[in-house]
């Protein structure tokens, strides 16, 4: 009776074993197949969600980042969060924030830019706008086709000057202020004055013209006491040769000549 027991008891034990390990076997078969599964579903997810792409060319249809730096892009519309770009071609583009190098652009609607120097131009010649930041402040120019400014506004030190250019570049008219006074100066071809209007040294107005050489020959301005106006006449060297002034007793003329004498008409 004993070993009948004993018999069972050790036939249930080798039954058990082979259960424990069949259920071992099919657990491990469970991990592997459910790891590969997770693997799969994450390879997946990254082929359709990249986190990193490395190419030497990709070439989209429509482009939309949130953050990116980009060497060159060429597309028709792009819209992107911030943006660091070199060089970029585009018929329509819309950036929150960017860092631009260099841009073209067929249509452009900027709301708030930073930038050292803006041009705008028609793409077919050169004629258009230049906006240039300098240390002192700033200038707008115009343009023409030749990429030559014709109109120039900037900011000097102590204050504005308006440039008009004529055709070959030369300045023709400067209109200036500074913390004491206005200036208006006319120039011809070569750049030489040809009439000035400013304030003079005694701190009144003063006219004057000049002659192809360079040379004041008429002044208008006041007498030394400033209570009344003069016009003097002068020849090359800025002589005064005649002068029409006025005193307490009237108006009169008065000519000089070289030794500085002095001749009063209507002699009283």
């Amino acid at each position: 009776m004993t070993l009948d027991i004993e018999s069972r008891l050790a036939i249930l034990e080798t039954t058990n074993r082979r259960y424990r390990a069949g259920l071992t076997t099919s657990l491990c078969l469970l991990v592997i197949v459910a790891t590969a599964g997770f693997g799969q579903v994450g390879q997946d997810r990254q082929q359709t969600f990249p986190r990193n792409i490395v190419a030497d060319t990709i070439t989209v249809t429509n482009l939309s980042a949130l953050s990116g730096s980009i060497n060159q892009l060429g597309s028709n519309n792009a819209t992107i969060q911030y943006m660091s770009l070199a060089e970029g071609r585009a018929d329509s583009m819309t950036i929150k924030a960017a860092s631009i190098a260099a841009l073209q652009a067929q249509r452009a609607a900027i709301g708030k830019a930073t930038v050292n120097q803006l041009e705008v131009s028609n793409g077919t010649s050169g004629a258009g706008i230049l906006l240039v930041a300098t240390t002192d402040g700033g200038t707008v120019q115009i343009l023409d086709s030749q990429s030559r400014p014709v109109v120039a506004l900037s900011s000097q030190e102590k204050g504005g000057l308006m440039t008009l250019y004529g055709k070959g570049g030369f300045t023709g008219v400067e209109l200036g202020a500074d913390e004491n006074a206005g200036r208006l100066k006319i120039n011809d071809s070569q750049n030489r004055m040809m009439a000035s209007i400013e304030r003079n040294n005694t701190h009144d107005g003063e006219i004057c013209t000049y002659t192809r050489g360079g040379n004041r020959v008429v002044v208008l301005n006041t007498d030394d006491t400033g209570r009344a106006g003069r016009i003097i006449v002068q020849r090359e060297g800025a002589l005064p040769m005649v002068k029409l002034e006025s005193d307490e007793k009237g108006g009169f003329v008065r000519t000089l000549d070289e030794k500085v004498e002095t001749a009063r008409f209507p002699a009283k």
